[in-house]
């Protein structure tokens, strides 16, 4: 499930083209723009991600966080703005965030205001200098204006600005171009008009898949570039906590009925099991281990179709029964009975069923950012805004989902070069139709619906950890945690930080585990 706005390099999707001159900025979108101020300030994001700019098309795409996961993807689109607009409020939009990629549409509202071509690519061509002389190692993808079906009369227009946006980038350092257009006509040619809402212009929610599937793919090479041309001065070197590690864990197999589980362990005492999530392995823990191995045997697992884990045919094989098995068989293997266990996302689903279906194998439980299932389900039934950063839950829910998904995407949360470049080679061994089964065979599906069986209590004390800018599970899923935990319950929020809590606030989880699990 995926991660947060991260330091590295930037990607910003515009959608909007601008004006040549540098007057003050004009009072136009105000309010949009104090929103924005607003929302970074209740949630900071870090910067040097990918920035998606524009109009009311990215305005509309309120999900693009969750469809592009796991790139560190923020969208400041604003509707009704035409290139000008964009240059105005630069300094408000593009350069507080720093981004490593910009992601741009825009220039449909000029066109259809009557602006000659040549004027708004003008104006695009000042915003792309304007970005060159602020980020220079920044790279742009400017996004088609599309031929929408209620302005068929400037076609001819639209497409002679969008030639002029092409042979640009075409023919610029650090810049891209995607072309929408080709997936919004059928094979005659014609407007797709399934995919617009009435007025003929604006998109249907369902179009947006359609829309990710097609810039995907470019923002997640263009990201990857980005990211290995940033400045030796920009790039976090290569941790300790990666290659110490590595040098101090020994690695071992548990098996599950013939399906062999990787494992790596370090230190002596009670045994605490560290289940990792999606993308993840086993050094998803390389923060907390070292300090939680001055106490205790720490094994951290690589989940079935990760990394060194055996990879079995069959979705079926990744149902959440199958996972749960898979950390039993652990806990026997290093001969224990019992066993602290700690989960992140899909990681975090298998701990809350472990404790849940073997009471007597749990010690205690720690969750980082994955509400308890039973609330998860309530929230897609209830919470519009759930159900829509749930998007990329349904795209992974579909059959072929795994053939969009690249070693180098799913690395793409991973700021430092280095770590990263150790991630590709974990992931090129993994499975993606793996990752994508525990999707198609656990995630809640459409229509969603609320869980309404007999509780089972959680019987152990229970910490849970939870950021609260995680564009992919919100925070209100917390809500009601106690009724299903018999057990003293910690619960540890965490502002301005995103998915991957135990990355984003190291150092605030781990002492946090290590005070909580003293005696």
């Amino acid at each position: 499930m995926p991660r947060p706005f991260a330091a590295g390099p930037q990607l910003l999707l515009l959608a909007t083209l601008l004006r040549v001159t540098g007057a003050d900025p004009a009072p136009r979108f105000e309010s949009e723009i104090q929103a924005f101020v607003e929302a970074d300030r209740k949630s900071p994001q870090q910067p040097g991600g990918i920035l998606f700019v524009g109009s009311s098309i990215f305005r509309e795409w309120t999900h693009v966080a969750t469809a592009m996961a796991p790139l560190p993807v923020l969208n400041r689109a604003f509707g009704g703005s035409k290139t000008q607009d964009q240059l105005d409020r630069f300094d408000q939009v593009v350069t507080p965030h720093g981004p490593r990629v910009v992601v741009y549409y825009c220039g449909s509202n000029d066109l259809k205001s009557g602006d000659e071509p040549q004027v708004i690519f003008g104006r695009f061509k000042a915003f792309s200098e304007r970005l060159h002389n602020q980020l220079p190692d920044c790279h742009l993808i400017a996004v088609s204006s599309t031929r929408s079906p209620d302005r068929v009369s400037i076609w001819d227009r639209v497409d002679q600005y969008n030639g002029l946006v092409r042979a640009h980038c075409a023919t610029t350092a650090r810049h891209a171009f995607v072309d929408l257009n080709p997936m919004l006509v059928d094979a005659d040619g014609r407007p797709r008009l399934d995919l617009y809402r009435d007025d003929r212009l604006h998109f249907h929610p369902a179009a947006y898949e359609t829309f990710a599937k097609v810039l995907r793919p470019v923002v997640e090479r263009v990201w990857s570039k980005a990211q290995s041309q940033a400045p030796p001065s920009e790039r976090e070197t290569l941790s300790e906590a990666i290659l110490g590690i590595e040098r101090r864990v020994t690695h071992g197999f548990a098996t599950n009925n013939g399906v062999r589980i990787h494992y790596a362990t370090m230190g002596t005492g009670p045994l605490v099991v560290m289940v990792h999530g999606f993308p993840d392995c086993w050094l998803s823990w390389r923060h907390q281990m070292p300090a939680l191995a001055r106490t205790h045997e720490v094994v951290a697992i690589d989940q079935r179709g990760y990394n060194l884990s055996d990879q079995p045919a069959g979705a079926e094989s990744y149902d959440m029964a199958r996972l749960v098995e898979d950390v039993e068989a652990v806990i026997r293997s290093r001969g224990r009975d019992r066993a602290v266990v700690v989960g992140h996302d899909w990681g975090g689903a298998v701990a809350w069923n472990f404790a849940m279906t073997r009471p007597a194998m749990t010690e205690r439980l720690v969750v980082v950012n994955l509400p308890h299932p039973r609330w998860l389900r309530r929230e897609l039934a209830r919470n519009p805004q759930q159900q829509r950063n749930s998007a990329y839950a349904r795209s992974f829910q579909q059959p072929g989902s795994h053939r969009a998904l690249t070693p180098e995407g799913l690395a793409g949360w991973v700021k430092d070069p280095e770590v990263r470049a150790r991630y590709v080679e974990v992931f090129r061994r993994s499975s993606t139709e793996a990752m994508m089964a525990c999707y198609q065979r656990n995630y809640p599906k459409e229509p969603y619906t609320e869980d309404t069986s007999v509780p089972t209590p959680v019987d152990c004390p229970v910490l849970v950890f939870h950021g609260l800018a995680d564009p992919y599970l919100l925070a209100a899923g917390l809500d009601r945690t106690w009724e299903l935990v018999s057990q003293p319950l910690t619960l540890v929020t965490i502002p301005g930080v995103s998915h991957w809590s135990h990355h984003e606030a190291a150092e605030l989880v781990t002492r946090s585990m290590v005070d909580w699990l003293k005696p």
